[in-house]
């Protein structure tokens, strides 16, 4: 356990992530085209990485993005139910372009540690989402040696919060490096497709 290396990866683009709505935890629709060839995008870039497994999120966005690259590559897909995306409450569904200027909504995209416990009405708060992504993670290091995350924005960016790292955004097809070396964890992107 010495050595461990994740990539973390966004799921492809979906057609709520075009119309600007909010998926959370209670939608779950399926890629898009642009997803689905966002998807093949990034198996280009992890192909030479050495990754022996994915761990994927249940939601079908992250699943199928997380099965178009374990085909690709040739390598297993494991459904981790705690790789969900977070609980937004009552916003999922709901239109970004409706909540940005609430309180709530401003509240929520705070990254300082004083608001890490806010969540909306009925959903899980940054800290919640962050400790659960982050056990998930560690029972992970007594699996492969490198390791696929597909997972979802706000789920992986809260789990950044445990390691001091602060995202605001995280565009479909992102990839980050997190490595574990005898306690130590260190994180960094290596490519946001998002042009």
């Amino acid at each position: 356990m010495a050595h461990k290396v994740f990539y973390i990866f966004r799921h492809g683009e979906t057609d709520f992530n075009r119309e600007g709505r909010w998926q959370g935890a209670g939608h779950n629709p399926e890629l898009n085209l642009a997803g689905v060839a966002q998807a093949h995008l990034l198996t280009e870039t992890l192909r030479p990485l050495g990754m022996r497994i994915i761990y994927s999120s249940p939601l079908q966005r992250a699943l199928q993005t997380a099965e178009i690259i374990g085909r690709e590559l040739h390598i297993p897909v494991i459904v981790n139910n705690d790789l969900i995306e977070g609980n937004f409450g009552i916003n999922e569904g709901q239109y970004h372009k409706d909540i940005i200027l609430t309180e709530e909504y401003k509240n929520w995209r705070n990254l300082d540690a004083e608001y890490i416990h806010f969540r909306f009405e009925g959903g899980e708060s940054k800290y919640e989402i962050m400790q659960r992504m982050f056990a998930a993670v560690s029972a992970l290091l007594e699996t492969e040696e490198v390791i696929g995350i597909s997972s979802h924005s706000a789920a992986i960016r809260c789990l950044m919060l445990q390691f001091g790292l602060k995202m605001k955004r995280l565009e479909n097809g992102a990839l980050l490096r997190l490595t574990y070396n005898d306690g130590t964890w260190s994180v960094e992107e290596i490519c946001d497709d998002s042009e």
